[in-house]
């Protein structure tokens, strides 16, 4: 975390920022997963038809995923912020990234374009996978590919305090591949293969990991753009050292 939060060092009331509103959104995430917690034991032990909906974290418009839409739409609002007063083209570069994990979050873009190509290609099952889910994990390529051109172009034409922004970001965003592609297609292959509802154990062990773990990074991403938000010295002053690039 040290590591993490190394632009915001020379601003204390950034870093201030970042750490008040990161521990109240970890509270607020720790809430929404004991809420699916105590759904999942309600249906196990038969007191529910099916897992609660609106605890449901591995459903669509639940209480989580409003959470992350809120997440996701105030992390542009602090970009925003952050960019008009400091104007580092890498602050810019996030924006449309954050507003397509915005749009495939509230709209399940991946999802639909899966099917899309899962027509248009005549694609087959693969790797444990249906048509359609290969299909996503098109749209989920050609969505990372146009994102890091952007953020490669935000990258190479800002300074230094910027490209150290960038790597945090890059980061979050790295992050966010393993729990949205990576443990989603493995969360698809294990539910297709088990006979219980919501996958058993392992498919309930798997929407923990998946689900809590982009409520997380969206926490982590929100405050740290909230926290670039406060920072009010030009780009050119004080730039943070960067410890991952040595010395």
């Amino acid at each position: 975390m040290d590591w993490f939060v190394a632009p915001l060092h020379q601003h204390s009331q950034a870093k201030a920022r970042f750490f008040w509103l990161l521990r109240r959104l970890l509270i607020m995430d720790g809430l929404l997963l004991a809420g699916y917690g105590v759904a999942v034991l309600l249906f196990w032990a038969g007191a529910t038809p099916r897992i609660v909906y609106m605890l449901d974290i591995g459903s669509d418009r639940t209480l989580a995923e409003w959470a992350n839409y809120l997440k996701w739409a105030a992390c542009l609002f602090y970009l925003i912020q952050a960019w008009t007063a400091r104007r580092e083209p890498i602050l810019l570069a996030c924006l449309p990234v954050f507003l397509g994990i915005l749009i495939d979050d509230a709209l399940q873009y991946h999802e639909s374009r899966g099917v899309v190509y899962e027509r248009l290609l005549a694609l087959q099952p693969h790797w444990g996978l249906h048509a359609s889910g290969v299909g996503q994990l098109i749209a989920f390529a050609l969505m990372g590919l146009v994102s890091l051109l952007i953020l490669g172009i935000g990258y190479a034409t800002s300074a230094a305090a910027g490209r150290a922004i960038g790597r945090r970001f890059l980061v979050l965003f790295a992050a966010l591949i393993v729990v949205g592609v990576a443990v989603d297609a493995l969360h698809e292959a294990v539910g297709a293969h088990m006979p219980w509802r919501y996958g058993g154990l392992p498919g309930i062990l798997l929407t923990v990991l998946e689900e809590g773990g982009e409520l997380v990074l969206a926490s982590l991403a929100m405050a740290f753009s909230a926290g670039l938000a406060a920072v009010r010295a030009p780009a050119s002053a004080a730039q943070p050292r960067d410890r991952a690039a040595g010395p």
